[in-house]
């Protein structure tokens, strides 16, 4: 596994040194999950324009690769007339497509989202293996029960319940086209009068009509109702909207299926003799478009549309209600999801507001400042906690920018409350030690610290007097302490 490793980053070098910029970033992070030459900036713009899965290895990529080994390898075959004849090459070919599966999951470093990806991928091609539909509800429910065995705490992760929404609206799609497919069949071998005239012109609008709906209508139906379907996970998780993720994902899936995935593997292959520099530039053309595209997409007003925090059953209810719309066979039973997402979306906007938060590890505290916007204050705080209290205040700010350093001195910080209130944060742990100052001084904190010790010298005259008499107290109680031992 170190050797992998130690070549994915030598791939990866590679990759960002001949196409260069973002765009060689990007192209790396898809070809070997690498992110680590991508810049904040271009993170931004792929997270605004809602294609930020461009730079992960998941469902997509797995499928598309597992399909390129599967139909090449039975292509392969089907080039011997003995073999297609005789021997079942199409469980061949899925058995070397799973195989193939396998080792890009390797390749790429199996992480957890591509893992799920494998097991969906391995399932499709098992049932293929035996002579089962591949694409079915049962399936994916089967995949997503081996995760859970494996993973039980994933099902509350962003990444487990993104991907099987996604998956299941694709599969619901797929299945009802295959009935609608199935019924336009059957109405076209039932025998029927019709009339003559404008007989031609009618043929010519239903091939139209179906070239749309199997060809780019399909594939913006079909982002559609993938979209609509992880709305819900995507606002729940991380507090914000893509309105024009209806334009980023038909190019993410064009770069992806006409450049990545197909560069990526013959660049694998050329890698060794040295002859790959053309493949990369070719990715990174394609890249090229699509980072021009999202950065007209994040230019739009209202491109990212950032919401608070859900209040926590409100996800519970819009989970069943996406369960409802994609599991049920009848219109009837569908239409439960209409009530259930009414609740839901009811607790979406219910959701609790706070005006201070601790984090876990006690070195930072969000407060809500008099301008109303939420400040955070600490000796070094964590900007990932802070990027969070921002997220779920649906504050569009950089955690930088929301850090207050003005209150701050080497022993802790202090805040003020939207209504005036204090809020001192001691985080040094040799404060705490000794005799607590009286409950009275330490009325208008939230957070009570131990003495203080050295007060900032721009503390007020009462602060001062206050500090005067905690000393005050402090030696009458070690006076009566030494003459209680010795009594």
């Amino acid at each position: 596994m170190m050797a992998i490793d130690r070549g994915r980053n030598a791939l990866a070098r590679r990759i960002d040194a001949i196409v260069g910029g973002d765009a060689g970033a990007i192209a790396a992070a898809m070809v070997t999950g690498k992110r680590d030459f991508l810049s904040e900036p271009a993170k931004d713009v792929i997270r605004e324009a809602g294609i930020f899965h461009i730079i992960t290895i998941s469902g997509v990529q797995m499928t598309l690769v597992a399909a390129i080994f599967f139909v090449g390898f039975r292509r392969l075959l089907a080039l011997s007339g003995s073999l297609a004849l005789r021997y079942p090459i199409k469980k061949w070919a899925a058995g070397l497509a799973m195989a193939g599966a396998i080792f890009y999951d390797i390749a790429t470093g199996s992480r957890v989202g591509t893992e799920r990806a494998l097991f969906m991928t391995l399932i499709m091609l098992a049932a293929v293996l035996m002579d089962r539909q591949a694409l079915t509800m049962r399936n994916l429910a089967l995949a997503a029960l081996i995760v859970i065995l494996i993973e039980p705490e994933a099902l509350m992760g962003a990444s487990f319940q993104l991907s099987f929404a996604a998956v299941a609206a694709l599969v619901a799609v797929y299945e009802t086209r295959m009935a609608a497919n199935d019924r336009d069949r059957e109405e076209r071998l039932r025998p029927s009068a019709r009339p003559v005239l404008g007989e031609r012109s009618r043929l010519f609008w239903e091939a139209v009509a179906r070239h749309l709906r199997q060809g780019p209508g399909g594939v913006l139906f079909a982002t559609f109702c993938a979209t609509s379907a992880t709305a819900s996970f995507m606002a729940y998780n991380f507090h914000e909207l893509s309105p024009y993720v209806l334009i980023g994902n038909p190019l993410t899936l064009t770069v992806i299926e006409i450049f990545a995935v197909p560069g990526a593997l013959v660049g694998a292959l050329l890698y060794p003799l040295g002859l790959d520099p053309w493949v990369w530039r070719y990715v990174g053309l394609g890249i090229d478009g699509i980072m021009w595209a999202a950065r007209m997409a994040g230019e739009l007003p209202g491109a990212t549309i950032h919401l608070p925090a859900f209040a926590p059953w409100a996800i519970v209810f819009l989970a069943l209600a996406l369960l409802s719309a994609v599991l049920w066979r009848t219109a009837i039973f569908r239409a439960m999801a209409i009530p259930l997402a009414a609740i839901g979306l009811c607790g979406a906007a219910a959701g609790p507001s706070f005006d201070i938060a601790v984090a876990a590890s006690g070195d930072a505290v969000a407060l809500r400042v008099p301008d109303g916007r939420l400040a955070v204050i600490g000796l070094r705080p964590s900007l990932f906690s802070a990027e969070q209290w921002l997220r779920a205040d649906a504050d569009g700010r950089a955690a930088a920018q929301a850090v207050q350093r003005t209150g701050c001195d080497r022993l802790g910080c202090v805040g003020r409350l939207v209504d005036g209130r204090a809020v001192a944060l001691v985080p040094r742990q040799v404060c705490f030690r000794g005799r607590l100052r009286p409950r009275r001084y330490y009325r208008h904190a939230a957070i009570r610290p131990c003495r203080l010790r050295r007060a900032a010298r721009h503390r007020s005259r009462e602060a001062q007097a206050d500090r005067r008499a905690h000393f005050g107290f402090y030696k009458e109680w070690r006076r009566d302490a030494r003459c209680a031992r010795r009594g």
